[in-house]
Protein backbone atom coordinates (compact mmCIF):
# COMPACT_ATOMS: atom_id res chain seq x y z
CA UNK A 1 0.00 0.00 0.00
CA UNK A 2 2.81 2.42 0.83
CA UNK A 3 4.59 1.51 -2.40
CA UNK A 4 1.40 2.23 -4.37
CA UNK A 5 1.00 5.69 -2.77
CA UNK A 6 4.63 6.48 -3.47
CA UNK A 7 4.24 5.34 -7.08
CA UNK A 8 1.08 7.44 -7.51
CA UNK A 9 2.86 10.52 -6.12
CA UNK A 10 5.79 9.98 -8.48
CA UNK A 11 3.47 9.55 -11.48
CA UNK A 12 1.48 12.68 -10.61
CA UNK A 13 4.68 14.70 -10.22
CA UNK A 14 5.85 13.50 -13.65
CA UNK A 15 2.69 14.99 -15.13
CA UNK A 16 2.74 18.15 -12.99
CA UNK A 17 3.36 21.50 -14.50
CA UNK A 18 6.29 23.55 -13.23
CA UNK A 19 5.23 27.03 -12.14
CA UNK A 20 8.06 29.52 -12.20
CA UNK A 21 7.51 32.92 -10.58
CA UNK A 22 10.17 35.51 -11.39
CA UNK A 23 8.15 38.71 -10.91
CA UNK A 24 9.07 39.17 -7.26
CA UNK A 25 11.14 36.74 -5.21
CA UNK A 26 11.91 33.75 -7.47
CA UNK A 27 9.90 30.62 -6.71
CA UNK A 28 9.68 27.22 -8.34
CA UNK A 29 6.63 25.04 -7.74
CA UNK A 30 6.12 21.53 -9.04
CA UNK A 31 2.49 20.64 -8.53
CA UNK A 32 1.81 21.68 -4.92
CA UNK A 33 5.46 21.40 -3.87
CA UNK A 34 7.67 24.48 -3.47
CA UNK A 35 11.19 23.64 -4.70
CA UNK A 36 14.41 25.27 -3.63
CA UNK A 37 17.55 24.19 -5.43
CA UNK A 38 20.59 23.87 -3.15
CA UNK A 39 22.91 25.75 -5.46
CA UNK A 40 22.38 29.26 -6.87
CA UNK A 41 24.03 28.64 -10.24
CA UNK A 42 21.61 25.74 -10.83
CA UNK A 43 18.71 28.11 -10.14
CA UNK A 44 20.27 30.71 -12.44
CA UNK A 45 20.59 28.11 -15.19
CA UNK A 46 16.94 27.09 -14.81
CA UNK A 47 15.72 30.71 -14.77
CA UNK A 48 17.82 31.65 -17.81
CA UNK A 49 16.57 28.70 -19.85
CA UNK A 50 12.97 29.51 -18.88
CA UNK A 51 13.16 33.22 -19.69
CA UNK A 52 14.98 32.84 -23.00
CA UNK A 53 12.77 29.88 -24.08
CA UNK A 54 15.22 28.63 -26.68
CA UNK A 55 18.10 26.15 -26.95
CA UNK A 56 21.59 27.20 -25.89
CA UNK A 57 24.93 25.52 -26.51
CA UNK A 58 26.77 23.98 -23.58
CA UNK A 59 29.72 26.26 -24.26
CA UNK A 60 27.59 29.41 -24.18
CA UNK A 61 25.90 28.40 -20.91
CA UNK A 62 29.20 27.45 -19.30
CA UNK A 63 30.77 30.76 -20.38
CA UNK A 64 27.75 32.75 -19.17
CA UNK A 65 27.55 31.21 -15.71
CA UNK A 66 31.22 30.39 -15.04
CA UNK A 67 33.03 33.08 -17.03
CA UNK A 68 35.95 33.25 -14.58
CA UNK A 69 36.62 29.51 -14.66
CA UNK A 70 38.74 27.59 -17.15
CA UNK A 71 36.62 26.01 -19.90
CA UNK A 72 36.91 22.42 -18.62
CA UNK A 73 35.98 23.43 -15.09
CA UNK A 74 33.07 25.54 -16.41
CA UNK A 75 31.73 22.58 -18.39
CA UNK A 76 32.00 20.33 -15.32
CA UNK A 77 30.14 22.94 -13.29
CA UNK A 78 27.43 23.07 -15.97
CA UNK A 79 27.04 19.27 -15.80
CA UNK A 80 26.66 19.52 -12.02
CA UNK A 81 24.09 22.30 -12.36
CA UNK A 82 22.07 20.27 -14.86
CA UNK A 83 22.16 17.29 -12.52
CA UNK A 84 21.02 19.50 -9.62
CA UNK A 85 18.10 20.90 -11.63
CA UNK A 86 17.03 17.45 -12.86
CA UNK A 87 17.24 16.00 -9.37
CA UNK A 88 15.48 18.91 -7.65
CA UNK A 89 12.79 19.60 -10.23
CA UNK A 90 10.67 16.72 -11.30
CA UNK A 91 9.77 15.59 -13.91
CA UNK A 92 13.33 14.89 -14.92
CA UNK A 93 12.55 15.74 -18.52
CA UNK A 94 12.11 19.44 -17.68
CA UNK A 95 15.56 19.89 -19.25
CA UNK A 96 15.99 18.57 -22.77
CA UNK A 97 19.58 17.81 -23.63
CA UNK A 98 20.43 17.32 -27.27
CA UNK A 99 23.83 16.72 -28.77
CA UNK A 100 24.74 20.40 -29.14
CA UNK A 101 22.15 22.22 -27.06
CA UNK A 102 20.22 22.44 -23.82
CA UNK A 103 16.69 23.79 -23.42
CA UNK A 104 13.65 23.45 -21.21
CA UNK A 105 10.58 21.44 -22.07
CA UNK A 106 8.33 24.48 -22.51
CA UNK A 107 5.19 22.35 -22.34
CA UNK A 108 5.89 21.79 -18.64
CA UNK A 109 6.80 25.37 -17.69
CA UNK A 110 4.38 28.11 -16.73
CA UNK A 111 6.38 31.34 -16.37
CA UNK A 112 4.69 34.35 -14.75
CA UNK A 113 6.72 36.79 -16.85
CA UNK A 114 5.41 35.18 -20.05
CA UNK A 115 1.82 35.34 -18.78
CA UNK A 116 2.32 39.00 -17.82
CA UNK A 117 3.80 39.85 -21.22
CA UNK A 118 0.91 38.14 -23.02
CA UNK A 119 -1.64 40.05 -20.92
CA UNK A 120 0.06 43.37 -21.60
CA UNK A 121 0.21 42.66 -25.33
CA UNK A 122 -3.43 41.59 -25.37
CA UNK A 123 -4.65 44.70 -23.53
CA UNK A 124 -2.00 47.13 -24.78
CA UNK A 125 -4.40 48.70 -27.28
CA UNK A 126 -6.98 49.43 -24.55
CA UNK A 127 -5.10 52.45 -23.21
Amino acid sequence: MIKEASKERQNSEKLSQIILALLGPPQIKVGDRLVRLPYLKAEALFYFLAVTARPHSRGALAALLWSRSPEEQARNSLRNAIYTVRKGIRPADSIIIERDSIRLNEELIQLDATCFRATVEQHGDDT
